[in-house]
């Protein structure tokens, strides 16, 4: 009996291993440092949601990201996708445009490298994600960033 309990928790562990995810969770540091969920509605194409704080306020990112292999090695492949930017933030601070009110509104892209570590529930991704802010006007030019994310 033990024996058999013992066999079933290691296939358990295989097959849970062996599976695929589609959702992602954790950090991201670098200029739109934060937390980070990614929802894969299959295996080229995904949903990025990021929640950074910035300028004294908070910004919330969405993006349609698209992936693609990156050379023989199984979970390496890199992305490029596009999306939009809200937020507020608290004006009179250095480096940001003086507004009327504290709104930030903008594009976004994305492009970058992305790893799913086999075995084992870690994703991480380096990216370059230029934005446009609209409102108020101007323009980062790239951030560049490093996210790890647990896998479910």
């Amino acid at each position: 009996m033990k024996r058999t309990l013992i066999l079933l928790a290691f296939l358990m562990s295989i097959i849970a291993g062996a599976q695929s995810y589609n959702h992602a969770l954790g950090l991201r540091g670098g200029f739109n440092n934060g937390l980070t969920y990614r929802y894969y509605n299959s295996q080229s194409h995904a949903y990025e949601f990021i929640l950074s704080p910035r300028w004294g306020g908070f910004s919330l990112t969405g993006l349609i990201e698209h992936f693609r292999p990156l050379g023989n090695e199984p979970g390496l492949s890199w992305f490029y996708g596009y999306g939009v930017h809200v937020g507020t933030y608290a004006s009179g601070r250095r480096n940001v445009p003086p507004a009327n009110d504290n709104l930030l509104l903008g594009v976004d892209g994305i492009i970058g490298i992305d790893y799913k570590f086999q075995g084992v529930p870690l994703n991480i991704s380096l990216d370059a994600k230029p934005e446009l802010n609209i409102v108020p006007y101007f323009w980062d030019l790239i951030n560049f960033n490093l996210s790890f994310r647990f896998t479910f």
